[in-house]
């Protein structure tokens, strides 16, 4: 009862300023006009202040009805971070003993400056216990110095004496931790930077693991040695050595996950190992390994949260890799019935439309055609932006093939003018050469007059090429929703099977 009379007697003191948060009380007839920008904003989708002055205010933005009420609704945003809801099931362990060390460290500093000693004694010893768990060094050497001062006002000397042996290892410690962290931000700002910087860090980044294991073992340190997986998972990747990529992932998952305090020692997520393992298994053409992982783990994903589409969205593209149509549909109506869906980003959208249009070439069922304008997915005109180049590859290269089987020459003429439109002005052949190669194929058909064995014969070392180029890992970059070795395949079989019928409406449509 004392911890509540002196919080009582704060509070009567200080008295408390109106803290203004967002009224979401629908009972209520009156909401204020940031509440109405506010809904307008999730309802309408708005991205920019002209669409949202107009559609809130009827006015332009530099209305002062909108101006105040942006200005409010910014403020009252701000408060909602006091109480963001760090129990939900997508934050990890780690971040949940994190949030809670900061907000403790923040009210035993307040108490501390209302004159609440005893309180804040408590509350900084139990923020050493939080803190120390997850090995939030920086908060435990300030709660360290925090107790030093009250110890020392209190003149506790053997407590004093403690505190400030603690304070020495825990501030090697922290040392210790920043020169890991600048080893591993180091190599992290040139992996990210481009492809060149990449390449210089590759040289760098071995020895970097070495010398943050060293501090780790120095230190007994779970978080430092996460440091040093991370680089690891990182160098790997950026290796293409999958095999290995696999085994960390699996080691990380033995050694932290099967744990019973293991999630809540390290600043690692499941959820994104078992994404990199399931990359892994995908970049190493083990599908079917890959799927079974997947149905494995499906439950650790939160529908309709950023990572569950991630995934679903790996497992369609394996699915499609490996030739498994019908459980490639299944994943897709599982992302188009979601109900937060229609609120992706319009990019990720698209690329569904695109999983769409390759899905429908190899399993046309009513089910995966339900709500799909086939006709403008085949006939519109393509406008990403150079960024999203290889999403208009991809487009044109199924039209290809759905026109070249429907015999519809005009279309497959348009088409393959322009695949070379976009292979000429936005392609470049170093970050995009796979495109290249197969816009090189597709070429083949037209120039050689659809004459099967002469194509076959001149595709040789293009396909070779294909198979001997790894497919990116950047989905952005070249989008194969099916290998394209795979779909030239598709190609030639086309002209096996219809070459007679194809040279004769060639033909007859050249000389009338």
């Amino acid at each position: 009862m004392e911890d509540i009379l002196k919080l009582i007697e704060i509070k009567r003191q200080r008295g408390h300023r109106s803290i203004q948060l967002l009224n979401q009380n629908f009972r209520k007839n009156e909401i204020s006009k940031d509440n109405l920008l506010y809904e307008s904003i999730i309802e309408n989708d708005l991205k920019t202040d002209e669409e949202a002055a107009q559609t809130v205010f009827n006015a332009d933005l530099n209305n002062r009805n909108y101006r105040n009420a942006k200005s409010k609704l910014r403020n009252k945003l701000f408060n909602h971070l006091y109480f963001l809801d760090y129990d939900k099931k997508e934050y990890t362990h780690y971040k949940k003993y994190e949030y809670e060390s900061y907000h403790e460290l923040h009210q035993a500093r307040i108490l501390m400056i209302e004159g609440a000693i005893d309180l804040a004694t408590k509350k900084l010893l139990y923020v050493l216990k939080l803190s120390k768990i997850c090995e939030v060094i920086d908060i435990v050497c300030q709660a360290l110095v925090w107790l030093k001062e009250i110890y020392a006002m209190q003149g506790k000397l053997s407590l004093y004496k403690e505190v400030e042996l603690a304070s020495g290892y825990y501030l090697k410690f922290q040392e210790a931790i920043r020169e890991s962290e600048e080893f591993y931000f180091s190599e992290l700002v040139l992996i990210n930077k481009s492809f060149s910087a990449q390449i210089r860090a590759l040289n760098q980044i071995p020895s970097s693991i070495e010398q943050i294991r060293k501090k780790s073992a120095e230190f007994n340190s779970t978080r430092i040695e996460i440091l040093a997986l991370k680089l690891e998972l990182l160098y790997n990747k950026i290796n293409n050595n999958f095999s290995r990529l696999d085994e960390l992932c699996h080691q990380i998952e033995d050694w932290y996950f099967h744990r019973k305090d293991g999630e809540i020692r390290v600043d690692l997520d499941r959820n994104k190992i078992f994404l990199t393992r399931l990359e892994a298994y995908y970049n190493l053409k083990e599908y079917g390994k890959g799927l079974e992982f997947a149905e494995q783990k499906e439950k650790t994903f939160i529908l309709g949260t950023d990572m569950w589409y991630d995934f679903y969205e790996l497992r369609f593209i394996i699915a499609m890799h490996d030739g498994q149509f019908k459980l490639a549909a299944k994943y897709l109506r599982s992302t188009r019935t979601d109900k937060r869906f229609n609120s992706l980003h319009q990019i990720d959208r698209e690329r569904w439309k695109i999983y769409r249009g390759y899905l429908i070439y190899f399993n046309d069922e009513k089910l995966v055609r339900w709500g799909f304008n086939f006709n403008h997915f085949l006939n519109s005109k393509l406008n990403y932006s150079r960024e999203f180049a290889g999403y208009s590859i991809a487009v044109l290269a199924i039209r290809f093939l759905y026109f070249l089987r429907d015999n519809d020459l005009r279309s497959l003429d348009l088409t393959l003018n322009e695949i070379d439109l976009y292979n000429s002005s936005h392609l470049d052949k170093r970050s995009n050469y796979r495109n290249s190669v197969f816009i090189r194929l597709l070429n083949l058909v037209l120039e050689n007059d659809f004459n099967y064995e002469c194509i076959l014969e001149k595709s040789e070392i293009y396909l070779k090429k294909l198979q001997n180029t790894p497919i990116p890992q950047d989905k952005y970059a070249e989008l194969e929703v099916y290998p394209f070795d795979l779909l030239w395949n598709e190609v030639l079989q086309i002209l096996k099977t219809d070459k007679h019928y194809i040279h004769y409406k060639f033909y007859h449509l050249a000389t009338a």
